[in-house]
């Protein structure tokens, strides 16, 4: 606990400074939803499925204008529950990402510095067979698994509300259960183990977007992602990509089309596909305030 301590005490005091900040020009966006959905199949495909599931989910952005310089934070939160019929609630989605980046103007390139820090909220589990039974075993929770990175590169700005950021140099932190860190193919350099999992280390390159753009009144088009690499194999790279297109309906209801692609070699080779249709009731703030 104490180790953790150590490495979050500094984060977030840096995402206190951060959050705090007021300059020459700010932008503020955000973003709250809710929507659910009910799925009853009888012999489709020679199944009988009755799903309800739920999700909630917030994203905020802000970036802050400074003569020189500009610092951009964003906040997303994303937690999706599901439940068969006969059968009890389970996790479906469950997501914490908070990235702060500093910036300077140095002739005709931007210079960025950033932090992103990737958790979940709420307890995972699993179940292992052991002793002619199987027994339900804790495999995450809040900071279990949590990935750090920290890197230096370039970024670039661009529609007012979007932004792409490369790092060159990305030092990578990740805490896995022990469970998990036991069965992934290759991670990096072990640094340490604690009570709640096990600490590895990777050094590379990253990246990041965050993209928003209006196609029309109705219609807009929300993406991003981030990725991490080390090397030119497949067991080196990362990603995970986010594709929204939203249609509004009527004020706050909105049909959106979401589009995920994951790919994390620790776990598996195969790329990770999730689409959905939603509908539900989406807020959305957009506020552009100048001080001088």
């Amino acid at each position: 606990m104490l180790r953790l301590l150590l490495i979050f005490l500094p984060l977030l005091g840096f995402t206190y400074s951060a959050f705090s900040e007021t300059g020459d020009e700010r932008y503020d966006r955000l973003f709250l939803g809710a929507s659910a959905s009910f799925t009853s199949l009888n012999n489709w495909g020679n199944n009988d499925i009755t799903t309800f599931s739920t999700l909630a989910s917030l994203d905020y952005r802000s970036s802050v204008d400074y003569v020189g310089s500009s610092v951009f934070k964003s906040l997303q939160f994303e937690l999706g529950m599901i439940k068969y019929a006969d059968s009890t609630w389970t996790k479906s989605s469950d997501l914490i990402r908070l990235n702060c980046q500093y910036r300077q103007q140095k002739r005709s390139v931007m210079v960025n510095y950033s932090i992103m820090l990737q958790t979940q909220l709420l307890n995972s589990y699993s179940y292992e067979f052991s002793e002619s039974e199987f027994k339900k075993v804790q495999t995450g929770g809040l900071f279990l698994p949590f990935q750090l990175e920290i890197g230096y590169g370039l970024a670039w700005r661009f529609w007012t509300y979007s932004t792409v950021s490369i790092s060159m140099a990305t030092v990578k932190l990740s805490l896995y259960p022990e469970i998990d860190a036991r069965r992934i193919i290759a991670i990096g350099d072990e640094v340490a183990k604690t009570r709640r999992g096990v600490l590895f280390m990777e050094y590379g390159f990253s990246g990041s977007w965050y993209i928003n753009k209006s196609l029309n009144e109705r219609l807009e088009w929300k993406s991003n992602g981030n990725f991490f690499g080390n090397g030119l194999s497949r067991s080196k790279f990362q990603l995970s990509v986010s594709n929204q297109l939203s249609f509004t309906i009527w004020k706050y209801l909105k049909l959106i089309l979401d589009s995920r692609l994951n790919y994390y070699p620790a776990y598996s080779y195969k790329m990770q596909f999730r689409n959905e249709i939603l509908l539900g009731w989406y807020f959305d703030s957009s506020l552009l305030k100048n001080k001088k």
